[in-house]
């Protein structure tokens, strides 16, 4: 994993913005920088390098092919190119590196702008197609790989991370703002500044003659559903899941997994042990009993004698990391410093790549919101005065979607982290309209909230935390649950499968009945949470908003701490950014 850039103008004064731009995102490749520009000095590549596969020189970016006509930077990761190498080699191809970076150069050669359909993995590429003077460029599915860009006049320029291109950055997109404010993170394409994009996810793009056109390659496909019987379909499950994970393990450097003591950490902690001897588990834990997953770490530790690193956090360090979790803010986000401390620990366990059990909740349907589609559909046929009252009670103001044409209402009713009111803007409303799936007519209801789960919630907030924070200390953080294999078999199961009254993630638990014991498999979900709470409520004075009506209502108890840690995480990071 790495961090890229780029600059295409025919003006020679932007092209002086790389060096800053690669410094910027230095913690992305502390182990090599490097910078190329075309002989014509309209086109400057940069890449910052995370060493990960053949450590030596011969996998530094930019890289060129053989025969000079195409120069790539990329940052991600592709899991199964081995097997594309091997095609490439029987195609008469030959290799200098054993790292994926040229197996990706002579995939675009040979297979042309779709190539990138075989890919299993996460992914930003650029590659510099010097004879058509044109830039490709393309994003994984999910987006798990940030791709940022500006357009403006005479100058494209893109790169990993938004503030990298700061120098570019004119104002706050108060629409973003409003979004964030709505949702708990900006959705894409939107981010947080007017002036910047972000490169959409399933799509590869091409900018020639000053025009970015853009061509989507892939997609979330629920149907259709897999006929077969339950049995099978676990089976298949845990085959899938097994070599997704043995799949996530090539590395040349010291790999471990993030281990929480839930199922899905637990499921891949497992699974890699099986797979690598002496893996590392990075474990979080708190003084707080109630907060603590300890034991359940330690049930998974003891079964498969792995090797565990636990790391306390106490409120003395949730008051300073809080600051740091700021300062390495790229985009603001309700969620993320759970993260930015599992990565802190993992860089002090010695590890470079970590194995995360993000994706779980959206493949299996483990959230609240899958199983509250039922009722909430059926209040939405209430009439809209008896919603409307229903709305003004606090506690179930956020039925108020129910009441909207939105397609999401059902979603939002769940996941928004406030109604919308006569106070949010038009343009809010008709930015989430248009986030609808232009296929949800034919989908399962449930299916529709698997759908926003994972391109709204798990794309625009758990994704990019996941890559902001783990890359913050120079981490990869992979994620096995995403594996395409996975994702293209697991949401062709039918949704009543997936749900059950007795046991969350029904087919998941299924699948790892041999390998889990029930400890960990009925236990009730906690989910990855910090004792915030009770360090915001004790150190009040730092965590001061502008917003005095929502303080009083949190120090009556009024106010969920999320609500305040939401506004106080947005103004500290404009304070940051001072536009």
């Amino acid at each position: 994993m790495c961090g890229i850039a780029g600059i295409l103008s025919i003006n020679p004064k932007w092209h002086q913005l790389m060096p800053g731009m690669l410094n910027h995102i230095q913690h992305r490749g502390p182990d090599c920088t490097n910078q190329w520009s075309s002989s014509s000095k309209t086109t400057t590549l940069g890449h910052t390098r995370l060493s990960i596969l053949d450590l030596s020189a011969l996998g530094n970016q930019p890289m060129h092919s053989h025969c000079g006509n195409y120069t790539i930077v990329y940052n991600g990761e592709i899991y199964n190119f081995k097997e594309i190498r091997q095609q490439l080699l029987l195609a008469g191809y030959s290799f200098k590196s054993d790292c994926d970076t040229e197996v990706i150069i002579y995939a675009y050669q040979e297979y042309g702008n779709n190539f990138v359909k075989k890919l299993n993995g996460m992914f930003s590429i650029s590659i510099w197609n010097h004879y058509n003077s044109e830039l490709y460029l393309a994003r994984d599915l999910c987006g798990m790989k940030p791709l940022y860009y500006f357009q403006k006049d005479d100058l494209f320029a893109f790169c990993s991370e938004v503030l990298a291109l700061r120098p570019l950055i004119s104002k706050v997109n108060p629409l973003a703002k409003e979004l964030y404010l709505l949702l708990g993170s900006v959705p894409e394409p939107l981010t947080i500044f007017e002036d910047i994009q972000a490169f959409p996810a399933g799509f590869y793009g091409i900018f020639q003659n000053n025009e970015l056109k853009l061509t989507q390659f892939q997609s979330y496909k629920f149907q259709p559903k897999i006929v077969s019987n339950y049995q099978n379909i676990v089976e298949t499950t845990r085959a899938l899941l097994h070599k997704a994970v043995d799949r996530h393990l090539i590395s040349d450097a010291p790999i471990g997994t993030f281990l929480s003591g839930g199922v899905d950490s637990s499921a891949l902690t497992a699974i890699a042990a099986n797979f690598k001897s002496n893996i590392t588990t990075v474990s979080l834990t708190f003084d707080e009993s109630e907060y603590s997953e300890e034991k359940y770490v330690d049930i998974i530790c003891d079964k498969y004698k792995v090797n565990r690193f636990k790391y306390k956090v106490t409120a003395s360090d949730f008051l300073q990391e809080s600051q740091n979790f700021i300062k390495c803010m790229d985009q603001p986000s309700v969620d993320g410093l759970n993260t930015f401390l599992a990565a802190k620990a993992a860089k002090e366990a010695g590890l470079k790549v970590v194995l995360s059990g993000v994706g779980g909740d959206e493949l299996f349907y483990g959230y609240p919101s899958y199983k509250r589609v039922k009722v909430l559909s059926l209040l939405s046929k209430l009439p809209s005065i008896l919603l409307t009252k229903l709305s003004k009670i606090k506690r179930f103001n956020k039925l108020s979607y129910l009441s909207t044409d939105l397609a999401q209402k059902e979603y939002l009713c769940s996941r928004s982290l406030y109604p919308l009111t006569s106070k949010n803007s038009k343009e809010a409303y008709c930015f989430i309209q248009n986030l609808q799936d232009l296929n949800l007519e034919k989908k399962h209801p449930i299916d529709n909230i698997g759908y926003y789960e994972l391109s709204m919630y798990l794309k625009n907030q758990l994704l990019r935390d996941s890559d902001n924070f783990g890359m913050a200390h120079s981490i990869e953080i992979r994620i096995p649950l995403l594996d395409l294999d996975l994702i293209k078999y697991c949401l062709r199961i039918q949704p009543e499968l997936k749900l059950d009254p007795l046991i969350n993630k029904k087919v998941f638990v299924d699948a790892m009945s041999n390998d889990l014991p029930k400890q960990i498999t009925h236990r009730k979900k906690m989910g990855f949470e910090l004792p915030f709470k009770h360090w915001i409520k004790n150190n009040l004075d730092l965590f001061k908003i502008s917003d005095q009506d929502s303080m009083d209502q949190f120090i009556r108890g009024d106010l969920h701490w999320s609500r305040l840690w939401h506004q106080w995480t947005l103004e500290q990071y404009l304070e940051k950014v001072k536009l």
